[in-house]
């Protein structure tokens, strides 16, 4: 089922919300994550299990975005680890794989 991205009410919490905004609307980060989604969806080792596939996109998520936080420092890397410990990152997994999906359909 599909959310609406526009919707903060419709994600766990605002934080989700906002990484996955990122993540599939912004024209960088959603061509880098649609790579990313597909390389992955092209590894069998990957593609055969939903759950070991989610769990694999969540983890490089969940990684981009402490490799991010690093580039700051004091309170604003502080509050960006908060913050990232409230995503869940799973859910943002998900949007990517739906993303992947319609976008695929939209392709064939």
């Amino acid at each position: 089922m599909s959310r609406r991205i526009e919707n903060c009410d419709e994600w766990s919490n605002p934080e989700t919300w906002t990484v996955c905004r990122a993540a599939v609307i912004d024209p960088d980060n959603a061509r880098t994550w649609r790579e990313t989604t597909a390389a992955m969806l092209a590894d069998e080792s990957l593609s055969k299990d939903r759950r070991q596939l989610r769990n694999a996109l969540a983890r490089e998520l969940r990684e981009e975005f402490e490799r991010f936080c690093c580039s700051y420092a004091g309170l604003a890397h502080d509050l960006l680890e908060l913050a990232s410990a409230r995503v869940d990152w799973l859910e943002v997994a998900d949007e990517l794989l739906l993303d992947h999906s319609k976008s695929k359909s939209e392709r064939d």
